[in-house]
């Protein structure tokens, strides 16, 4: 399968901080982050499914849709209570639980929506960098 995916964005640096006759300091860093881009699939795909259809349970996903990021995490999320949900405590007050996860209540597990998937982030570490220093000292020869 052939497409077309945009990347950019990394950014490094030396630096020589001191350097004198017999000793000299180099630091280096580095930075980078993935900003890609799937600009197209093949003719007739609308969607890259990156990992197999049997991982996660069959709840998690890695779609690629063109126009987007290429690997992005989609899964169906958790059943939460409505606006406006509530119950009583056990001194009789009223607790507000909208939008709080719905719990199992023999197993204590909270259930899935299986309804639609949601986008729940991306594949890449949101950034990655480095640093090292090192310090060399010259030789008379």
């Amino acid at each position: 399968m052939r497409g077309c995916v945009r990347n950019n964005g990394e950014l490094s640096a030396r630096f020589r901080p001191i350097e004198h006759r017999n000793w000299r300091w180099n630091i280096d860093a580095n930075w980078s982050k993935n900003w890609n881009e799937l600009v197209e699939l093949p003719p007739g795909v609308n969607v890259w499914q990156l990992n197999a259809s049997n991982t996660i349970g069959s709840k998690v996903f890695i779609y690629a849709y063109p126009g987007t990021e290429l690997g992005r995490i989609y899964g169906y999320g958790l059943q939460t209570a409505p606006e406006g949900a509530f119950y009583y405590d056990e001194q009789g007050r009223k607790i507000d639980c909208s939008g709080q996860d719905i719990v199992d209540a023999e197993t204590g597990n909270p259930i899935l929506d299986g309804t639609n998937l949601k986008d729940l982030g991306s594949i890449y570490p949101q950034w990655k960098g480095g640093f090292t220093t090192r310090s060399a000292t010259r030789t008379s020869r």
